[in-house]
């Protein structure tokens, strides 16, 4: 009998993820809507497809094409994928905590020691701000006189063992709750090194550089109530 049989026979323990069934095993059963071409010792089923025995010989190794919605994961990628995962889910803590002034939360996502800097211009950290240690990151977050939310991009993320780097474009529009004081929009990108720490190792933040590309400021005076015409000082003789 002839049936199709469209990629490799998965070996024992690897780990399969497919639109039936994701986990590491000793075989795997297919739909028999699933056409596969082997020789008729090593497949079961009727004229409509068949599957392969888990007890049998691996099929012909020239069937290497993976159908749609089946994928087969080594732990290394699995691995790579939930490091990627682990850092942006990271990062949109990053923002959050900060935007909520939760320095507790926003400074336990940096190492002990972890920093953030800012520069103003492309090659100069001299003059930007400089929080090193939980403790300063704490109360630098804590301490923001602005309310303001943070607009972050998907970042590109490179990573090496158990370090990891990044570039992460974002705005960041703020106002200071002061009448008369200046709302701003920042555009730029942060470049961050993070690394993975802890008994049960997690992602941390190891140092982070804000880079302004664009700010712009405004003031903002408020409404005034009432008529213009029928204020005193305005009042034509």
């Amino acid at each position: 009998m002839s049936c199709r049989y469209p990629f490799p026979w998965p070996q024992s323990g690897e780990t399969v993820v497919s639109d039936q069934f994701v986990g590491s095993v000793e075989f795997l059963q297919f739909p028999s809507s699933r056409r596969m071409k082997c020789h008729p010792q090593r497949c079961r089923g009727s004229r409509r497809g068949c599957s392969p025995t888990p007890s049998g010989p691996a099929c012909p190794p020239r069937a290497t094409a993976l159908p749609h919605g089946i994928v087969m994961y080594s732990d290394s990628r699995i691995r790579a994928m939930e490091d990627r995962l682990a850092i942006l889910e990271l990062e949109g803590l990053y923002a959050r905590f900060f935007d909520d002034h939760d320095g507790a939360a926003w400074a336990a996502l940096f190492t002990p020691d972890g920093v953030y800097r800012s520069r103003e211009r492309r090659s100069d950290l001299s003059t930007g701000t400089s929080v090193r240690g939980r403790e300063s990151l704490h109360a630098f977050c804590n301490d923001a006189p602005y309310t303001g939310i943070h607009l972050m991009h998907l970042p590109q993320i490179s990573i090496d063992g158990d370090r990891a780097r990044s570039r992460v474009h974002m705005e960041w529009f703020g106002s200071f709750d002061t009448p008369g004081s200046s709302s701003k929009r920042l555009v730029g990108y942060y470049d961050v090194e993070y690394m993975r720490v802890g008994s049960t190792p997690v992602w941390q933040i190891s140092d982070r550089v804000t880079t302004t590309f664009m700010a712009e400021s405004r003031i903002v005076h408020g409404y005034v109530s009432g008529n213009g015409l029928d204020a005193a000082d305005t009042r034509r003789m």
